[in-house]
């Protein structure tokens, strides 16, 4: 085999050996980089879930008590129950 032979195949073979040690880095690199970035968006929908589980609607123990106390909004302005004062004179408004 000739030397100018022997040169092409190294010159081959380092070649092959540089791109499979650049290849398996970058496997190793993107998938560490992937698992991170699938631990930080299990943290974010677990704390998406916390916060809507804490906004589910309260059980009442007794409903007709609650429609008791629940008062209807007024259907026209209401007017206010302090008095006003303007100018050392009572206005009575109501």
């Amino acid at each position: 085999m000739s030397l100018f032979r022997q040169l092409w195949l190294a010159v081959i073979a380092s070649t092959l050996i540089a791109f499979a040690g650049s290849l398996i880095v970058s496997m190793v690199t993107a998938r560490q980089y992937l698992e991170q970035q699938l631990a930080i968006k299990n943290n974010d929908n677990a704390a998406s879930l916390a916060l809507s589980a804490e906004r589910e609607p309260m059980v009442m123990v007794w409903p007709a008590l609650a429609k008791r106390l629940a008062i209807a909004l007024p259907s026209a302005p209401v007017p206010p129950i302090t008095p006003i004062f303007a100018i050392g004179l009572k206005l009575s408004i109501g």
